[in-house]
């Protein structure tokens, strides 16, 4: 089968066949494959890039908590400073200066009578 594909198609199968590291062919089966409802014959090498790509995140987000609790230890352990702890800046909201203007009761002179 021959199909006349647009140069920006072209273009974008081509990218996304390097990211993947196949062939424009193979990624123009796995579309075709998918708009079918079929399951590509070279699928499962997806899953494992998926796999691979979670493991890497995951590892990712376990140094960053590692930092983040190593960082909050440090900070705890320091003597007090001008600094402010990072879960005070996080949960304390600023102090609302609008709040100092509301009156604390109601002015009826202001309203008309009933």
């Amino acid at each position: 089968m021959q199909v006349n594909i647009s140069s920006s198609w072209q273009e974008k199968i081509g990218k996304i066949a390097s990211d993947r590291q196949k062939t424009s062919q193979e990624v123009v089966q796995e579309a075709i494959a998918l708009y079918l409802g079929e399951v590509a014959a070279n699928s499962g090498d997806r899953l494992v890039a998926l796999e691979r790509e979670v493991t890497l995140l995951k590892q990712t987000v376990n140094r960053l908590h590692t930092l983040v609790t190593v960082m909050r230890q440090q900070q705890l352990s320091a003597p007090s400073t001008q600094q402010t702890p990072i879960s005070e800046t996080v949960l304390m909201p600023e102090p609302d200066d609008d709040m100092d203007d509301e009156p604390d009761e109601i002015l009826y002179d202001f309203l008309e009578p009933t």
